[in-house]
């Protein structure tokens, strides 16, 4: 058939989208200004000079849990396989669930199982950070003060590269927060 073939990093943006709103369903909401534009952290130049292809525009969406609510911005690429996908996580009303999400995903009881690749810390950025992912496919998630975020890129097979560009794109994001630096952004 003369169908178009579908790129592994095509599916690992699919999927980051998918599973970024994994922890929402129906519930609270939050009066935060900045978790109110996940859109506002990031510009389309700052993404178009680390993914090396233009911006066409932005996707904002948001999902709400009882406990969590999960803003996220996919920055589209004229070829959609650059794009980006930033998600901000934040907890409902103050409530606690982005640290307890956190703890359960990168700090599990009783370790990690062998089913997947560990995540990898990443040094200096934001109060914790992890690399996760395989040789398709990774995302970076930043902790910082009651939140976290989650940074994924398209259209990069290189591994090492994936995560150098997400890092950039962290750095960046998190000079937007209210603390101003990568190692002391709040989100509240």
């Amino acid at each position: 058939m003369g169908g178009k073939r579908t790129s592994w990093p095509a599916i690992g943006l699919i999927a980051g989208l998918v599973f970024a709103a994994l922890p929402a369903a129906a519930g609270g909401a939050v009066d935060d200004a900045l978790a109110a534009d996940a859109c506002a952290l990031l510009t389309d130049r700052e993404v178009s000079e680390v993914q090396g292809a233009g911006v066409l525009d932005r996707i904002a969406s948001t999902q709400q849990s009882a406990t969590l609510t999960v803003r996220q911005c996919v920055y589209r690429s004229e070829d959609f396989t650059h794009s980006v996908s930033l998600t901000l996580t934040v907890p409902v009303d103050g409530g606690g669930g982005a640290r307890e999400y956190w703890r359960s995903r990168f700090h599990p009881a009783g370790g990690h199982t062998g089913k997947e690749d560990p995540p990898r810390p990443v040094p200096d950025l934001g109060e914790e950070a992890f690399w996760t992912g395989d040789a398709r496919v990774g995302a970076l998630y930043v902790l910082v003060d009651d939140g976290f975020l989650r940074i994924s890129v398209g259209g990069v097979r290189d591994q090492q590269d994936r995560e150098r560009r997400t890092i950039a794109l962290a750095t960046q994001a998190l000079a937007r927060t209210p603390g101003g630096s990568a190692n002391e952004a709040r989100f509240r």
